[in-house]
């Protein structure tokens, strides 16, 4: 009766611990796809290839800035008091407006980018265009000269004010004009592709780049 009994405790064993690996396999299975080391298919288990780690990489990124402008600018502005459309004579004011500004670009989303398969290890990378991020006068940057102090018609506070409204305009008019947007869109290949062939399950991957139209 003895011999039996542990015939049957160590059956009852082996059952237990084959349900338990039976749990953590299928446990297993579950996160590893939660967190899309996996893709379940019927006939088993695919890892994700270079396509979806790729994705994954410009997703995590986010936002690229690739390019900066910053530098000092004037402005001259002069106004005259008028009536029915005609400058009244000896009214006119004057000033200059001497300001640092930032203008940066890149891309606003990595994640909307496209992967295809062009080749053997080859893949062609789809980038959104790149666009100006960020556009603004560096605090405390700007000052005023060249007053022209005409007591008949004095430059006020509004006057300042109403002169900043065009400084933004400006400095995305120069900034491009310097080619802003040209030396992002070449320097966001060059980040791009240092960021993925430092990705060590991409390496000997070749990559092409090309913007949506």
């Amino acid at each position: 009766m003895n011999s039996r009994g542990g015939v049957f405790s160590n059956f009852a064993v082996l059952l237990l611990l084959a349900f338990v690996l039976l749990l953590a396999f299928y446990g297993g299975r579950a996160v590893l796809q939660d967190y899309g080391f996996l893709e379940g298919k019927d006939k088993g288990f695919v890892e994700i290839g270079p396509e979806g780690i790729i994705k994954e990489e410009l997703s995590s990124a986010g936002e690229l800035i690739s390019a900066q402008y910053l530098y000092t600018c004037s402005e001259d502005y002069s106004d005259s008091k008028s009536i029915s459309g005609w400058n009244i004579p000896l009214t006119e004011k004057s000033f200059t407006v001497v300001y640092d500004g930032m203008v940066k670009a890149g891309i606003k989303d990595l994640s909307r980018a496209k992967i295809k398969k062009t080749g053997p290890d080859t893949y062609r990378i789809t980038l959104p265009q790149v666009e100006i991020t960020e556009c603004y006068l560096i605090p405390d940057s700007l000052s005023v000269t060249n007053e022209s102090h005409n007591i008949l018609n004095q430059i006020s506070v509004e006057d300042i004010n109403n002169a900043q409204k065009n400084l933004e305009a400006n400095m995305l008019k120069k900034a491009e004009e310097h080619g802003l947007l040209d030396s992002a869109r070449d320097n966001a290949e060059a980040i791009i592709k240092g960021l993925l062939t430092g990705t060590r399950d991409l390496k000997g991957c070749t990559f092409e780049f090309e913007f949506e139209d």
